[in-house]
């Protein structure tokens, strides 16, 4: 299974990485909320680089594991708090909440 990493890839994550530090520095974010979706990861980056805080809100639609984004962000402690939308989902995902649904 490819990851999608080929040159294509790299350029358009140093794209996403360069927009992603001019947002976080120019707004001055304190923190970072991001509900699924893999642009979440170079705003984490640059987050916790810079010493702010991230949260990360996995997507209701994955009921019984977390996605991709939500495993990298985990394993490479990219995020202070990990949500998950389904109760099971906390119960079978270590360092992740459930707090209910996001509307």
């Amino acid at each position: 299974m490819s990851m999608g990493w080929g040159l294509r890839g790299l350029l358009n994550f140093a794209r996403v990485a360069s927009k992603a530090l001019s947002i976080v520095w120019r707004e001055r974010a304190i923190a970072v909320v991001a509900v699924g979706g893999p642009t979440a990861v170079p705003f984490f980056l640059w987050t916790r680089m810079l010493g702010r805080k991230a949260v990360f809100i996995e997507s209701i639609t994955h009921v019984n594991m977390l996605s991709r984004t939500g495993k990298l962000v985990a394993k490479f402690g990219l995020c202070d708090r990990l949500y998950v939308q389904w109760p099971e989902m906390a119960e079978a995902n270590k360092g992740t909440m459930y707090q209910g649904v996001v509307i």
